[in-house]
Order: C-alpha cells, then sequence, then structure tokens
C-alpha cells in the first residue's frame, strides 16, 4: 500500500466554482462515479499533507498534547480509511463511500483559545487591532528604522544572544505593530480566522479557528482590511 511519504509528494489537483457549476450542469451515472473517483485519489494526497504538516512542522512537545495527539489519530484514521478504497465503478459502491465520507468528515474546523489576565486591551485601541495602518508612534518609529525582518532561526538567536555572533547589520527589535494584522492575515489565508475579546482592565480571549482538511487557501477579505484601515 502506498505510504504517507508519496502521497505527500503529490500536489492537490483543484477545481474551481466555474468548474463545479459546468460539471453539475447534467448530472449521470457516470459523471457521479468520475466525481467521487475524483475524491477518492484527492482525499489521501490532502491528508497526508496535513499530516506531514504535523510531522515536520511541529515540536513533538506540541503533538503529545492530547488534543492534538487526537486531531493528528483522526488525520491517520482517515488517510488509511481513503488510501484503501478500490475504484468506484458501480453505483452501490457510490453510496457506500457516501457513507464514509459521513462517518469520516466530520465537523472540519480546530478552535485553539488562547486566555490571559494581563490587563486586556484598551477600549480605544480594540477597533484598530488589526489594522495595519493604525499603531503607535513608537511603532511607527521602530518600524520605519527597521532595515528587514528576521526570517530564520539563525537570525532570531542572533538578536536574543548577539555577543555570540559578530555581524555589521544590526537585526530588528522591539514592537513595529503587525503582529496582529499578520496573524488575522495568516489565519484567514488558510481559510480559518482570528477573532479577540477583550475585556479593558482584566484580560483577553483570542480564538483562532483553522481547517482540518486544509481545503480553503487564499481566502483573504481585503475589503474587511481596507475598511478598517479606513476609518
Amino acid at each position: 500500500m502506498i505510504g504517507v511519504d508519496t502521497y505527500a509528494r503529490q500536489e492537490p489537483t483543484r477545481v474551481t466554482l466555474r468548474q463545479l457549476v459546468y460539471f453539475g450542469r447534467h448530472m449521470s451515472e457516470h459523471k457521479l462515479l468520475k466525481s467521487a473517483n475524483y475524491l477518492r485519489t484527492e482525499l489521501p494526497v490532502r491528508l497526508a499533507h496535513r499530516l506531514r504538516d504535523l510531522q515536520t512542522s511541529l515540536p513533538y512537545i506540541a503533538v503529545a498534547n492530547p488534543h492534538l495527539a487526537a486531531i493528528y489519530a483522526d488525520y491517520w484514521s482517515a488517510f488509511n480509511a481513503f488510501r484503501a478504497i478500490k475504484p468506484i465503478e458501480t453505483m452501490a459502491e457510490n453510496r457506500a463511500f457516501c457513507d464514509l465520507l459521513r462517518n469520516r468528515l466530520r465537523p472540519a474546523d480546530v478552535l485553539f483559545r488562547i486566555s490571559d489576565m494581563g490587563g486586556g486591551v484598551p477600549r480605544n485601541v480594540l477597533p484598530y487591532l488589526f489594522s495595519f495602518a493604525h499603531r503607535a508612534p513608537a511603532a511607527r518609529q521602530q518600524l520605519a528604522a527597521t532595515k528587514y525582518f528576521t526570517g530564520t532561526v539563525q537570525e532570531q538567536v542572533r538578536r536574543a544572544r548577539p555577543l555570540e555572533f559578530s555581524t555589521r547589520t544590526p537585526l530588528p527589535v522591539g514592537r513595529l505593530g503587525l503582529g496582529c494584522p499578520l496573524s488575522k492575515v495568516y489565519a484567514e489565508y488558510w481559510g480559518g480566522s482570528l477573532d479577540v475579546y477583550a475585556m479593558d482592565g482584566y484580560g483577553t480571549d483570542a480564538y483562532l479557528r483553522v481547517g482540518r482538511l486544509g481545503t480553503a487557501t487564499e481566502n483573504v477579505n481585503v475589503q474587511a482590511a481596507i475598511a478598517v484601515d479606513a476609518k
């Protein structure tokens, strides 16, 4: 049986809304079977990509978390189930495949909640928390003086331990006011969401929602971001 590495090396086959509309105009048994076989071959590829991401992108201690471990187990179980399915040739086999989909593909979101009791976010700041345009003067000055951003582990280590590394180009330090806006952009790009609820003087709750199957990408709400910055 083909392993997860082989599937993870394959690129997902994407379809557009136009393709789906055109495909579904005149349904037939042939088209239903073709659609079922597309899912049969595509789901193991997408699940393998997510499994490989969990295996290589997160430290072991993160995957050892019981909640993440349960998610990983669900991915692995679904991957094993879908890669074992043989080509679907009859409507009876298609119905059995649909039943398997209903049982396997449970609600496709994972929700992370991060809470603190650090005093919350001031009411006058909260509406612009995800805005690129509204930043504190100190952050603007720091951003203007920053020539480039650290993008590698080595650069982060050099910034944390500058005496151990000799460099003529100082690494950027301080706060730039871009953390929250960029986090929201990344979350929405991968088909998720990021919401923050704060009680001024008490604490903050942040909710990060991400898709379990990785089926949504490039989902950035540009108009909403422009509307926030225009206020």
